[in-house]
């Protein structure tokens, strides 16, 4: 597996999976949440202990506090099974209540920002910022 470093160690895991965000089903069939728990609920399905399971933006089709309840419930089943997660969210209220309630069991990891507002792109343990720094990216693409 690439790894963008001079050098990596980790553990094994008995599996790796992964939930990334997909584009509007277009036969209708179902809305975007909907169709987020369900293959979410296959994935979880085959997730054994000591697996590993990658979350990108999981559980942002609907509002903040519903995704952060379900996103939560969600964490803490899959933590008490044994299964490491990262997750990439801007659910606030959902890391800010892992943060009150669950700190010891999750690290929280944050890109590197310099006192100039330059990104380096390395992530560093440190706690949640409770933003993306839109605003920065709009300013310098659209001008102020």
């Amino acid at each position: 597996m690439f790894v963008g470093a001079s050098h990596m160690e980790a553990e094994l895991a008995s599996g790796i999976f992964s939930h990334f965000r997909q584009e509007e089903d277009a036969s209708m069939r179902s809305g975007k949440f909907e169709e987020e728990l369900t293959r979410l609920e296959a994935v979880v399905d085959a997730l054994r202990p000591g697996g590993l399971l990658l979350l990108n933006e999981s559980l942002s089709a609907t509002n903040e506090r519903e995704g952060s309840a379900v996103a939560q419930e969600i964490l803490k089943g899959l933590l008490d099974r044994g299964i490491r997660v990262a997750y990439v969210t801007h659910l606030h209220q959902l890391v800010a209540s892992l943060e009150r309630h669950m700190g010891d069991r999750v690290l929280f990891l944050s890109p590197e920002r310099l006192e100039d507002g330059t990104r380096t792109f390395r992530l560093m343990e440190g706690p949640p910022r409770g933003t993306g720094f839109g605003v920065d990216l709009y300013r310098r693409i659209m001008g102020s």
